[in-house]
């Protein structure tokens, strides 16, 4: 595999090469020389980091469209090669996928590529930063990118280190899903109620306790910032206006998921202490009376809900 030529020599040469790698790489169960293995992880290296093709627009996009054809066998590669080797191919492909263009095919699939290898090294890092540059202008892409997100988080171990790497990359995707106001960041409405519902799936099948499902949705009633603030009277008019129409929503799906937990009368005494804590904190109107109904909805018997705490609750209005 030669290295020096003219720069049409440069492409035919990784060509052939790319070539006789796949070739060889497809065969490798039945035919595999030491020797002529070691040139082969030399060359997938090489490629990897683009040593192999010169610069120029026709070189790197002919770099681009036959490394594609070699990433398929890394996964393999690196499960059966030396430590030694299994190091140096994560760490080239690792700059590959850095590199790429975001919206390229090769892109795309390093990104397949990463779903079978899911080893902790340093291109979770990059998710983020790419689904950030990606945006909304390419759903398809920014699609892909979640899909291998959420592959991470179903198989990372807890208390690992790799679980640990997933937990600290949680904020940085806050800027991927939320939107800036003069207040803070705020969801998209279709995200933010497919967050309930896949965190809703997720208590359903044991994979969240009842208590952090609980706070959870308390949290969203108590903490959403209805704007213009206190309108009153209250008008239909005003959803047009404001973002009151979400979160009205958001209430009947926050009730809903609370009247689907089980006997009402042990959920409503599991939150109805939080409920008042956070209701005698004085919050905007619009969330007193999310919170009201969520008592309400959970308060099947008059006498559930004691003549204590509704005086509480009055002398904390009162204020």
């Amino acid at each position: 595999m030669r290295n020096q030529h003219s720069e049409k020599d440069d492409v035919k040469y990784f060509v052939l090469n790319t070539v006789m790698t796949e070739i060889f790489l497809h065969l490798s169960k039945l035919i595999c020389p030491p020797v002529l293995f070691e040139k082969v992880l030399e060359f997938l290296e090489d490629s990897l980091l683009g040593k192999v093709c010169n610069d120029t627009l026709c070189g790197k996009a002919v770099w681009e469209k036959h490394l594609i054809s070699l990433l398929p066998f890394v996964p393999k590669l690196v499960s059966q090669v030396a430590v030694a080797w299994k190091s140096r191919l994560l760490q080239a492909f690792s700059e590959a996928f850095k590199d790429c263009n975001p919206v390229s095919p090769l892109k795309l699939a390093c990104i397949s590529v990463l779903e079978e290898l899911l080893v902790p090294i340093m291109w979770i890092r990059e998710l983020p930063v790419l689904l950030i540059l990606l945006d909304d202008k390419n759903p398809y892409y920014s699609q892909v990118v979640l899909h291998l997100l959420l592959r991470l988080g179903q198989r990372a171990l807890v208390n690992s280190s790799f679980a640990w790497e997933y937990d600290n990359m949680q904020l940085s995707l806050q800027e991927f899903f939320g939107i800036s106001q003069d207040d803070g960041p705020d969801l998209e409405q279709y995200v933010l109620f497919r967050i309930i519902e896949v965190l809703n799936s997720a208590y359903k099948s044991g994979h969240i306790q009842i208590v952090d499902h609980i706070s959870f949705l308390i949290t969203l009633l108590s903490r959403f910032r209805v704007f213009p603030e206190n309108i009153v009277p209250v008008r239909e008019s005003d959803v047009n206006i404001s973002n009151r129409g979400t979160f009205k929503s958001l209430s009947r799906i926050v009730c809903s998921c609370l009247s689907q937990m089980g006997d009402n009368t042990l959920v409503l005494q599991m939150l109805k202490k939080i409920i008042l804590d956070q209701m005698s904190q004085n919050p905007p109107l619009d969330n007193i009376c999310a919170m009201l109904r969520m008592l309400i909805t959970l308060d099947s018997k008059t006498t559930i809900i004691s003549q204590r705490a509704f005086i509480s609750l009055g002398n904390s209005q009162a204020q």
